[in-house]
């Protein structure tokens, strides 16, 4: 066999582990907004995506809850370090990535991967040094740990993938580019105004209050609504074209405003009085 046959070969058997891995990655996310979706329909089902203050882990012995879902929703990890792990395993796949495949990369490509890896990391920091855990830690059942990991496992393998076959034109770059920068930049400043709250309900018994400043004038979930945006900008960049990554942007929206919706409900039973022209997580939509 002559070495180029060889290399022909070894391109060959790339491309199909590229393209078995780009179609697993859509059939991951059809299968999952199909699931979410469920949750609209079946109590069960929305009990077992339910997260954070909205969880029912800690009720999983409710005698009306059927085997199957005591089995999925058995608490398995606390939440300081589910968060910690989620995050870290999309860091780690996209770090190794870079770290064998940058020389081969336009400029471009890899700004973008980086991107996405700078959002990941600074996660990784506010999860581990920076977020005020509610004590005792509440416990995250098995069925939405496996979803969490699942989640930045393909959500980064669809950008690789997205991004290696994409060509990046200059445009629609910098008008993605400038919306990544906004909406991280403005989604750190809320987690802070949060992190600041959350520390003074624990230390000085202030109890929940209504947050206030940056984009909590507007919507009551701007940590969601800029999550979105960063999705967005990245499908913006790729100009739309690539199936895996728009619908990670679609589950993503799914999850997000089902969220935040359920989060406004949450602050009209904790306050009689509450700002009259804030919406859940889309200024003056939504």
């Amino acid at each position: 066999m002559f070495p180029s046959d060889i290399n022909n070969s070894t391109l060959e058997k790339e491309s199909l582990v590229e393209n078995s891995l780009y179609f697993l990655s859509i059939i991951y996310w059809v299968i999952g907004i199909s699931l979410y979706c469920m949750r609209f329909v079946s109590k069960d089902f929305h009990d077992l995506f339910q997260y954070g203050r909205f969880s029912n882990v800690d009720c999983q012995q409710d005698k009306k809850q059927s085997s199957m879902l005591k089995l999925f929703m058995f608490p398995i990890i606390s939440e300081p370090y589910h968060w910690r792990i989620i995050y870290t395993v999309g860091f780690i796949l996209i770090s190794f990535y870079l770290l064998f495949n940058y020389p081969s990369l336009e400029i471009l490509k890899i700004i973008i991967i980086v991107l996405y890896q700078l959002q990941l990391l600074r996660r990784i920091i506010e999860v581990c040094w920076k977020q005020p855990w509610v004590t005792p830690y509440r416990k995250v059942g098995f069925l939405l740990f496996g979803s969490g990991v699942s989640y930045y496992l393909f959500s980064s393998i669809s950008l690789i993938l997205s991004v290696r076959n994409s060509t990046i034109e200059i445009i629609p770059f910098l008008i993605g580019f400038i919306l990544f920068t906004y909406s991280w930049y403005h989604q750190y400043n809320c987690h802070v105004i949060l992190y600041q709250l959350a520390k003074e309900k624990n230390n000085y018994n202030k109890g929940y209050q209504i947050p206030n400043g940056d984009l909590f004038q507007y919507v009551y979930c701007p940590h969601y609504f800029t999550e979105i945006l960063i999705y967005l900008s990245l499908n913006i960049i790729l100009q739309f074209q690539q199936v895996s990554l728009l619908l990670c942007l679609l589950f993503t929206m799914l999850n997000l405003i089902y969220h935040s919706l359920e989060t406004r409900e949450w602050y009209k039973l904790k306050f009689s009085q509450l700002p009259t022209n804030r919406k859940a997580i889309i200024p003056f939509i939504l």
